[in-house]
């Protein structure tokens, strides 16, 4: 492909006479234009780029549908207490699901969520004792049943961490007969940013039995 020449204006004015300069004019302004179309793109790139680092507000409402505030949907430090209280339920929905079908991928949710020096020391306790395959051997459903005149109780919260208190019984059935199965947990948990790996925005640091 043949090269482009930039002619000088006194040549063009020497082959074309009156008409050079008019070509003259119109290469500045095909070098402005490709200038400002530049610099819109450099602006344009910046502002996704800065867009996709700012955190994403989120209206919070009530059951009215009135709106109540807004909060940062990634950051760690927006979860309110109903965010706390339904973070630990999920997490025991995983980590006391006595569902034959299902339990490998639940405990894996639950270990998901837990930080690594727990998650180490849980998954070593499974292994070592068989836990999982008797479950999965033993044909059960389950459901967990939270006390509804023991609700789950926030024992207290420090910038990121928070300790809970969580009452109840796993229901398992097996053909007709149903085993309840009482539980009292308290977890403690810190908040992180939401993640794919992390959607509910939580880790799980402590699981202790009461």
């Amino acid at each position: 492909m043949e090269k482009v020449k930039h002619i000088p204006t006194k040549e063009l004015l020497q082959m074309h006479g009156p008409t050079g300069g008019l070509i003259a004019r119109l290469q500045r302004y095909s070098l402005l234009g490709w200038g400002l179309a530049g610099v819109l793109l450099l602006v344009l790139v910046a502002y996704v780029f800065v867009d996709k680092l700012m955190p994403v507000p989120v209206l919070a409402v009530d059951e009215q549908g009135r709106i109540l505030g807004q909060f940062e949907y990634l950051s760690p430090d927006s979860r309110t207490d109903n965010e706390v209280v339904a973070g630990s339920v999920a997490f025991l929905r995983h980590y006391l699901s006595a569902n034959s079908a299902f339990v490998m991928d639940d405990y894996t949710e639950a270990l998901n969520m837990m930080e690594e020096s727990l998650r180490e020391q849980k998954l070593a306790g499974v292994l070592e004792n068989n836990y999982l395959t008797r479950i999965a051997n033993a044909n059960t459903v389950s459901h967990l049943d939270i006390d509804k005149e023991h609700p789950p109780e926030i024992l207290w919260r420090r910038e990121q961490l928070s300790m809970l208190r969580v009452r109840g019984n796993v229901v398992a059935q097996a053909g007709n007969n149903v085993v309840e199965r009482p539980f009292d947990i308290s977890l403690e948990m810190r908040s992180v940013p939401r993640t794919t790996l992390a959607t509910t925005g939580f880790r799980i640091t402590k699981v202790m039995d009461n």
